[in-house]
């Protein structure tokens, strides 16, 4: 038999390489036909603003890539970078917007392994929105789209290679392995070998053709040494060697921690990877791990993502459940959060506050029985229906609604004729789509959940409306427990109230 050389081997891996280099131009990004579709109908809304329209073109990156090199190639002669997403819709205006959506290809649906990098591609645009500006004292929008493409290379190569890549993607989550060491088994060659010749079939931003180019296993000596190294004794190093000084606080490091963090979310069941990331990201940012937490929590349950995107695909379904996916910890894991909702029912039962009672129970819903979005409706002495609390979505948004109770939709005015607890499944949801207010239904679209009204001095005083894209029997039982200490807190408060 004809061993292989060193050398031949070499060479297979270059042609490899070379072919996909060749291939990749060759293939067009689809658009997500619903998301085309929005933007199509706010371009010719008269009333609609560069902020709207931003809004609906962020929900799917590849509409962002198309739009931003199509704007690039027109900055091509100038000086200057492209802002943000506004500053890209002012560059092109509206007829070349909708020439790229006309001209460009639409599909319905995307396969599994690109919809989780999509989304994982939102969630670090969004982290990195709200963290590089503090270090880099600039806006954060300046970083939005550099970091949303980082991925970008990734999400063509699942349009050239679907099959491929999707097997190569259940292969990692099966094996507890990050999507690099595996791209090396799978192609033949070496992930960062593709992605350090980007620019051959992607024109991206400056700072993300950087972010691509770092090797972290050329460069591990560096980063083990950063890893290592208490803060005080970074800063004396750093202090002595300017250039390991710029390469560590450089914009395209932040970038290329904060997505291989989220890429680590997404993929690294095993919690290997992501511990590395993280350790490096409170360095970069030099802040505390719990602090990274709650920026992390706190993106992603503010992050709203296209009805595609969401599920098990959203960032906090995924930053919840890394690790529960073994089976051997699950039942530890419904025991936690049996424990968690205990603990708040202790507490609503200890308070005598209706607000504070409200915002236990969201808590209570969020923490324990890992409702994805949640949102309270209350009613005031005007029979207006206005959210004061929320979980899952940009607070903004959902805080200025105000719903006249004559023109609420069916299902909110049978709610309010008494308290009552309901359980939305995927087959009750088409006959109750339409019974919503479209107030409400522009931000939150119906999905499977549980409902429960409830009462105040025997006069309707709020809705509560959670949902998870799996709403079983077990979450629908703790959605009903809690509700039944919340009801029993309120009449509490109304006994407290009656007897002062």
């Amino acid at each position: 038999m004809k061993t292989q050389t060193p050398s031949s081997q070499a060479t297979g891996k270059g042609s490899r390489l070379t072919l996909w280099l060749t291939k990749l131009p060759k293939h067009s990004m689809a658009l997500n036909a619903d998301i085309a579709r929005k933007t199509k109908q706010a371009i010719t809304d008269p009333n609609a603003t560069s902020e709207r329209l931003e809004k609906i073109i962020l929900q799917d990156p590849i509409l962002c890539l198309k739009l931003f090199l199509k704007a690039q190639r027109q900055l091509k002669q100038k000086d200057g970078d492209i802002q943000g997403m506004v500053h890209l819709i002012g560059l092109l205006g509206l007829n070349q917007i909708q020439e790229t959506l006309t001209q460009a290809k639409t599909e319905t649906s995307a396969c599994e392994g690109q919809k989780e990098l999509l989304s994982a591609s939102l969630f670090a645009a969004h982290l990195a929105s709200q963290l590089m500006p503090t270090k880099h004292g600039t806006r954060g929008e300046r970083f939005f789209l550099p970091t949303l493409f980082f991925n970008a290379p990734l999400w063509l190569m699942w349009t050239a290679a679907p099959k491929l890549m999707d097997h190569g993607q259940v292969q990692a989550s099966q094996k507890h392995r990050a999507l690099e060491p595996l791209c090396q088994k799978s192609l033949g060659f070496s992930l960062h070998a593709l992605l350090d010749q980007t620019q051959v079939f992607l024109p991206l931003p400056k700072q993300t053709l950087k972010a691509l180019a770092m090797d972290f296993h050329r460069d591990m000596a560096f980063w083990a040494k950063v890893k290592r190294r208490p803060n005080k004794a970074l800063k004396h190093w750093f202090d002595k060697d300017k250039s390991a000084k710029q390469l560590f606080n450089a914009t395209e490091s932040g970038i290329y921690l904060i997505n291989q963090y989220v890429l680590a979310i997404y993929l690294d069941w095993q919690g290997k990877h992501i511990r590395r990331w993280s350790t490096l990201l409170t360095k970069y940012f030099n802040i505390s791990p719990e602090q990274l937490d709650r920026h992390a929590v706190e993106v992603a349950t503010q992050l709203t993502l296209p009805s595609y995107l969401s599920g098990k695909f959203s960032p906090l379904h995924r930053y919840r459940g890394l690790h529960r996916e073994q089976q051997g910890q699950r039942a530890q894991s419904g025991q936690h959060n049996s424990d968690r909702i205990q603990h708040y029912l202790g507490q609503l039962k200890q308070t005598y506050s209706l607000h504070h009672c409200l915002q236990l129970t969201l808590e209570a819903l969020t923490e324990g029985a890992q409702v994805e979005h949640c949102f309270i409706l209350t009613l005031d002495a005007e029979r207006k229906l206005q959210i004061p609390i929320c979980y899952g979505f940009a607070e903004q948004d959902l805080q200025t609604l105000t719903i006249d109770a004559k023109h609420c939709g069916q299902l909110i005015r049978s709610l309010l004729q008494k308290p009552v607890a309901l359980a939305i499944n995927q087959a009750k949801l088409k006959g109750i789509e339409k019974q919503w207010p479209n107030t409400l239904t522009q931000y939150w679209q119906p999905r499977p959940c549980g409902i429960m009204s409830l009462f105040h001095k025997d006069k309707p005083y709020a809705i509560v409306v959670c949902d998870h894209h799996d709403w079983n029997a077990e979450r629908h039982r703790q959605f009903t427990r809690i509700g039944k200490q919340l009801s029993q807190t309120l009449k509490q408060c109304h006994i407290t109230e009656a007897t002062q």
